[in-house]
C-alpha cells in the first residue's frame, strides 16, 4: 500500500471515530459501512494490477517469487519438482500434473494444496491420501479399489 493510500485510510478512520461520537447510531452504521466500502475499493484498486513474477521450467511448471518470498526460494521450489508438468507453486513433488501449491506429492493430477498424497486426482487440501478422487480436506484416506488400475 502506498503512503498516499495509507494516509487516506488513517484520515477516513479518524473521521469515522469522530462521527461515532456525534451522530445517532443508525446514521453511524450507514456511514461506517460506506467508509469500509471505500477502504475496500481503495485496497482493490491498489492490488488489481499486481501480477506475480513467475519463474518457469521447460515442463510448464512455474513458481511465483511473491508466493515463495524471493527469487532464490522460488527457483529452489521449482528445482525440487521431479517429472512434474504444468504445476504451480508446488514443492518437492514427483510426477504430478496441473497441481497447485502441493507439497511432497507423487503422481497426482489437478490437486490443490495437498500434502504427501499419492495418485490422487482433483482433490483439495488433502493430506497423506492415496488414490482419492474429488476429495476435500481428507486425511490418510486410501481408495483401495482404484490402486490396481
Amino acid at each position: 500500500m502506498s503512503l498516499r493510500s495509507s494516509q487516506i485510510i488513517v484520515i477516513l478512520l479518524l473521521l469515522l471515530l469522530l462521527l461515532l461520537s456525534l451522530i445517532p447510531l443508525q446514521i453511524t452504521i450507514v456511514l461506517s459501512l460506506s467508509l469500509l466500502s471505500l477502504l475496500l475499493i481503495l485496497w482493490l484498486f491498489e492490488h488489481k494490477n499486481k501480477t506475480p513474477t513467475w519463474i518457469a521450467d521447460s515442463n510448464g511448471n512455474r513458481c511465483s517469487v511473491e508466493h515463495f518470498g524471493s527469487k532464490e526460494a522460488a527457483q529452489k521450489a521449482l528445482d525440487s519438482l521431479k517429472g512434474c508438468t504444468y504445476c504451480t507453486n508446488c514443492t518437492e513433488c514427483l510426477d504430478c500434473e496441473f497441481c497447485t501449491e502441493c507439497k511432497y506429492c507423487t503422481g497426482c493430477i489437478s490437486c490443490w494444496m495437498c500434502t504427501n498424497c499419492t495418485k490422487c486426482e482433483d482433490c483439495e487440501v488433502c493430506k497423506d491420501c492415496e488414490s482419492c478422487y474429488y476429495c476435500m480436506n481428507c486425511k490418510g484416506y486410501t481408495n483401495y479399489r482404484d490402486i490396481d488400475e
